[in-house]
C-alpha cells in the first residue's frame, strides 16, 4: 500500500530493436535492459543500464563474431552480476552457436563459445544460477534424427567439459533447475505430457507420462521446480468474450493445480510472463487502454501478492502505449515497469516504485 512511482524515464533505443528488450533488475536495484538488432548489419546483443547519472551509453556484450540474437532472458546474480545466453550464426547458413557472457557489475568478461558447430537454427540454451549462486548452462541441438542437450558448470576460471545428453522423444522445452539437474517436457498428441529428469550424468526419471498439455503456453520452471503456465486467450464475460489471462502449475510432484482465470472483466492488450532473481514468477498484464497494469507475485504456485497499478501521466510524449514487461527483484524490493510510447515503437518509458 506504501508503494510510489519514481518519475517515468524516457528510453531511445539505439540501434533500433524490432523485438521487445528484456528488462531485469540487479541486487541494487539498477534497471538493465538487453535488445537485439538482428535485422541490422552489426548484429550485436545490446545493453543499457540505469546509474544515478542517467542511462549508460548502449554498448555490445561482445563484439561476436557473425549475426547475434537474444533467446532467453538474462539471468541476476546476489553482487551485481549478470549472466546471458544467446544465440549466434556465423554464416547466413550457419554454423550456429550459443554463446556467454557474465557481467561483474562493472564490465563484461570475456564471451565463450559454448556449442560452436550446431546443426539447427532452432538451437537454443539457458543458464541458471544452482543454489550456491554458481552459473549453470544447457542448451540443445537438433537434427534429423534426435535431439540433444548439453550441460556445463563454471569452475570460476571456464566451463565444465560439456556432458551430451540425449533429450527423450517428445521434448518440448527443457529447464534447469537449481539443483543442477535438467527437466525435459513435451506433448504427444493424446493430451498426454512426457516428463524426465536427468541429473549427475543420469536419468533419474526417463519418460514418465500424465494427462495435461504444456504446448500453446508460455511456461517457466521456478524455484521449487514447479512448472507455471500462462496464456493469454478468450475468456467469456457477460455479454460476449474478452482477452485474458489464464495460469496453471505442474507441480514438482507432478500434479496439476486448476487452470484459473487472474484477469478480470476488461479486455488485456498486452502480458508479460517472467521471474525474479530468485526465480519467482512474475505476471503482468495491461488494461484500460494499456494505462493500467495489473502485477502478481508468487512463491511456487501461490499467488502471494496483486497490485492494480495506474501509470502516471507523462506529459512530454504521446502517452503510454503497448505494455512491454515487468521485472522484480526480491532483494532490493524494486519493480519496473517498461511499455512502449504511443505511435513511436521505438521510444520506450520505464517507471519503478519506491
Amino acid at each position: 500500500p506504501t508503494w510510489q512511482f519514481l518519475d517515468p524515464i524516457k528510453i531511445e533505443l539505439q540501434p533500433i530493436t524490432l523485438t521487445k528488450p528484456y528488462l531485469i533488475i540487479d541486487s541494487s536495484g539498477h534497471p538493465h535492459l538487453f535488445w537485439d538488432n538482428w535485422s541490422g548489419e552489426n548484429a550485436f546483443i545490446y545493453h543499457i543500464y540505469l546509474t544515478d547519472q542517467g542511462w549508460s551509453t548502449p554498448a555490445p556484450v561482445a563484439q561476436t563474431l557473425g549475426r547475434s540474437k537474444l533467446l532467453t532472458p538474462p539471468v541476476a546474480g546476489s553482487h551485481n552480476n549478470i549472466y546471458i545466453v544467446w544465440h549466434n550464426s556465423l554464416n547466413l547458413g550457419g554454423p550456429f552457436r550459443v554463446m556467454y557472457a557474465a557481467w561483474d557489475s562493472t564490465q563484461w568478461g570475456p564471451e565463450y563459445e559454448l556449442l560452436g558447430q550446431g546443426a539447427s537454427t532452432s538451437i537454443n540454451g539457458m543458464v541458471r544460477l544452482d543454489r550456491q549462486g554458481v552459473p549453470t548452462v544447457a542448451y540443445l541441438d537438433s537434427n534429423m534424427f534426435s535431439v540433444y542437450t548439453y550441460y556445463r558448470k563454471w569452475t570460476g576460471s571456464g566451463f565444465t567439459a560439456e556432458q551430451m545428453v540425449k533429450s527423450p522423444l517428445y521434448t518440448y522445452s527443457i529447464w534447469l533447475d537449481m539443483d543442477n539437474g535438467i527437466r525435459f517436457y513435451g506433448d504427444s498428441g493424446n493430451n498426454t505430457v512426457h516428463f524426465s529428469y536427468w541429473k549427475d550424468g543420469a536419468f533419474l526419471e526417463n519418460d514418465r507420462t500424465l494427462p495435461g498439455k504444456i504446448s500453446g503456453s508460455t511456461h517457466l520452471l521456478d524455484n521449487h521446480n514447479n512448472l507455471h503456465l500462462g496464456r493469454q486467450a478468450s475468456v467469456p464475460v457477460p455479454g460476449g468474450n474478452v482477452s485474458g489471462i489464464y495460469h496453471q502449475c505442474l507441480k514438482s510432484d507432478l500434479t496439476w493445480t486448476d487452470e484459473v482465470i487472474l484477469s478480470g472483466q476488461e479486455n488485456v492488450q498486452s502480458s508479460s510472463f517472467t521471474f525474479n532473481d530468485q526465480l519467482q514468477t512474475v505476471l503482468a498484464w495491461s488494461t484500460n487502454n494499456n494505462q493500467t497494469i495489473t502485477v502478481t507475485f508468487w512463491d511456487g504456485c501461490s499467488m502471494i501478492r496483486q497490485r492494480e497499478l495506474t501509470l502516471p501521466t507523462i506529459t512530454s510524449s504521446n502517452g503510454w502505449g503497448e505494455f512491454v514487461t515487468a521485472a522484480q527483484n526480491a532483494q532490493s524490493g524494486k519493480v519496473c515497469l517498461l511499455s512502449k510510447e504511443r505511435y513511436a515503437s521505438n521510444t520506450l518509458w520505464l517507471t519503478c516504485t519506491r
